[in-house]
Order: structure tokens, then sequence, then C-alpha cells
């Protein structure tokens, strides 16, 4: 004996509802412990700037001008600048078979001539 079974479109949905969990906004992402203090921007910024300060920045660069390092011959506007900082990242990048050296001047370059911009 055969039977048929004949499903609405609305009983389709609502087995596809069930099937997918809803996600919020960033699910399935890392989520950072704020607990010690990660999530103002104020400390981000901080961060930011414990990672690479201008001294660091400027000793990076060793007396090179951070415009030859990027390969600049004016100053940049922001949107040509972060383009070349990311094509340089990608090919300086130690992971990538890139020199350290190379990224880190490369990073010192980049922020200080953001700050310029």
């Amino acid at each position: 004996m055969f039977i048929s079974y004949v499903c609405t479109t609305k009983q389709i949905m609502k087995k596809n509802q069930e099937k997918k969990k809803k996600r919020g906004f960033c699910d399935g992402y890392k989520m950072y412990d704020t607990s010690q203090g990660y999530g103002s921007r104020a400390e981000w910024r901080s961060a930011w700037d414990e990672r690479m300060s201008h001294g660091q920045a400027t000793a990076a660069l060793d007396r090179d001008n951070p415009m030859d390092v990027l390969g600049f011959s004016s100053m940049p506007s922001k949107v040509e600048l972060d383009k070349r900082y990311r094509e340089l990242v990608m090919k300086t990048h130690p992971d990538r078979g890139g020199s350290a050296e190379e990224f880190k001047r490369v990073q010192a370059a980049w922020s200080l001539l953001s700050e310029m911009v």
C-alpha cells in the first residue's frame, strides 16, 4: 500500500524554522572576557597604544621616512594609506613568508602616517 503525504507550505516552513536555530549577532565569533575590563573604547585605545607607541614606531623605522617605507612620494589620503598598508602587510607578514623586521617597519610607518592624515 502506497501512502503519500501532502504538506502545506506553512508546515514546510515551520519544519525548517525548527531545524534552524536562531543565532545572535556574535554567535560563532570569539567572545572576549570583559571581567578584566576590555570593553570600553578607552581601554581598547590604551591597549593599542601599548602595542606600538609613537616612540617605538620611530625607533622601528630607524631614521627612515615612513612615506618611503610605504612607497609614497607625496602625502596620501586615508584611503590610499590604508590600501597600501593592507597590501604590504599581506606581503611582509611572517606567517606568509615575509620577514618580521619588515613587517614591523610597515606597521610603524602606517601608525606614524595615520596620525598625520
